[in-house]
């Protein structure tokens, strides 16, 4: 079901009351302040919801799409104004040169563990990277980023394993020497395939904490030629 959109004879006021009390609105952006600015934006866009070709599914067109013609028919098409995704240049590359140490760390979180359990420590994904550590398998790109990510939680590195989980978490993706080879090493792949991108954002501290406390974080964006974008981060 999709966002809604403002009616014929609607007035902003009416459409944005409207739109935040949406439940298709409450689902995909809980935070009351985000559901705003994208009910704000759905209005700013009436106009260019309004006049947009019409598009629906067809699996018998090359795309899997067809668009709709001036006279009401719907005609296959190669391409209805998305952007094709460019290949990753790293997507089938994995790297295992990160420290013995980092393998060390997450050996003696595991060892931890297999005596004393998980408790209520560490999801599904810090469990995965100890055991890929460990056993010193390849990991992918992507990975690296989120052991490079994972950086925002060093100031609980120090917690005791029989404390708490912050000590043993921090193990479990490799430690100090881990996070620190993850940082430099995302550089050097990046540098190599030349990735340069259209937005860079900087998170603020309050940001950070939002986006690990609910695992999703929106946020509005202006470019210089007044574009606004609403940009989803998950966790």
């Amino acid at each position: 079901m999709p966002l809604p959109n403002p009616n014929e004879d609607e007035t902003k006021d009416g459409f944005i009351s409207r739109c935040i009390e949406d439940e298709k609105s409450k689902d995909e952006f809980p935070n009351l302040t985000q559901r705003i600015a994208v009910c704000v934006s759905q209005w700013d866009r009436k106009d260019e919801i309004k006049n947009a070709p019409k598009v629906r599914k067809n699996a018998d067109c090359p795309d899997g799409w067809e668009h709709e013609m001036p006279d009401g028919s719907f005609m296959c098409g190669k391409s209805h104004g998305a952007t094709k995704k460019k290949k990753s240049p790293y997507k089938n590359e994995t790297f295992n040169d990160y420290p013995q140490s980092a393998t060390n760390n997450a050996k003696r979180a595991l060892k931890w563990v297999d005596e004393n359990g998980w408790g209520s420590c560490g999801e599904n994904s810090g469990k995965n990277r100890a055991h890929q550590l460990a056993n010193k398998e390849p990991i992918s790109r992507d990975t690296i980023a989120r052991m490079a990510s994972f950086k925002r939680h060093q100031q609980h590195k120090d917690v005791p394993y029989s404390e708490g989980c912050g000590g043993l978490m921090w193990d479990c993706w490799g430690g100090t020497s881990g996070v620190e080879w993850a940082i430099k090493k995302l550089d050097q792949i990046d540098a190599k395939n030349e990735i340069y991108y259209d937005h860079a954002l900087h998170f603020t501290k309050e940001q950070m904490q939002e986006l690990h406390d609910n695992g999703v974080l929106y946020v509005t964006q202006t470019d210089e030629d007044g574009t606004k974008m609403i940009i989803k981060f998950t966790y």
